[in-house]
């Protein structure tokens, strides 16, 4: 999994991934030795990136299927990195594999994928350890116990004539991606998957509508350090 890294609040922004989820198939990958960004070293043939790095967010709601050598592998061997288009394999691979997967991406290339949520502060996220079988550590997260962290994050909203109408995109659905930048130039971003279930509050500021957004993180944030 991508390492945790500090929020600084500096630089940083909010924007709606709002893309078509796109399939794809037989997708090439590459071994690589650390996640982008990160200085946590990963033994050779154990961490396989997505090849074409604009396809690197997945969509959890489809699941993935990867193959060695044309042959699929069982979900049980690897656990995905959804915002880095990343499988982590439990144990290192052996002789030559030939890793291809199977997945939806979030697309990012054009100004109506990417929409910026211009009139919004104070991000808060919160994770929390479930106590669940198979963890006598009680705060371990071990392979076999899935599901281990969940959370909320929520952020401030002020409508404008020049925001998005978030509003009204959550009488429509309610799931969510966002990209949470800690830097806009660094490309320091966190991938969060979100059921948004709090309504924003009808408090008249500036003459906008504002309010506090509440949302339930739907997998594992990711932590991104290249461009979108």
């Amino acid at each position: 999994m991508a390492e945790l890294q500090p929020i600084t609040g500096t630089d940083g922004a909010l924007v709606l991934l709002n893309g078509t989820p796109t399939p794809l198939t037989a997708q090439a990958t590459t071994n690589i030795l650390a996640v982008p960004g990160g200085t946590l070293p990963y033994p050779p043939l154990q961490l396989y990136e997505i090849a074409i790095r604009t396809h690197k967010i997945w969509d959890p709601r489809v699941t993935p299927v990867v193959y060695n050598a044309a042959s699929a592998l069982p979900s049980t061997q690897y656990f995905i990195d959804w915002g880095n288009g990343l499988i982590v394999f439990y144990q290192p691979l052996t002789g030559t594999p030939v890793i291809t997967v199977d997945f939806t991406y979030i697309p990012t290339a054009s100004a109506t994928d990417v929409v910026a949520l211009p009139h919004t502060s104070n991000i808060n996220m919160t994770m929390t350890g479930n106590n669940i079988p198979l963890d006598e550590y009680r705060t371990l997260i071990i392979p076999e116990a899935r599901g281990k962290m969940q959370g909320t994050f929520q952020f401030d909203c002020w409508a404008s004539s020049t925001s998005v109408d978030l509003l009204g995109l959550m009488k429509l659905r309610n799931y969510f991606i966002f990209a949470a930048y800690d830097s806009v130039q660094a490309s320091r971003i966190n991938i969060l998957y979100a059921d948004l279930t709090g309504i924003p509050k009808n408090i008249p500021v500036n003459g906008g509508i504002g309010g506090t957004i509440t949302a339930t993180l739907k997998q594992l944030p990711s932590f991104v350090n290249e461009p979108l």
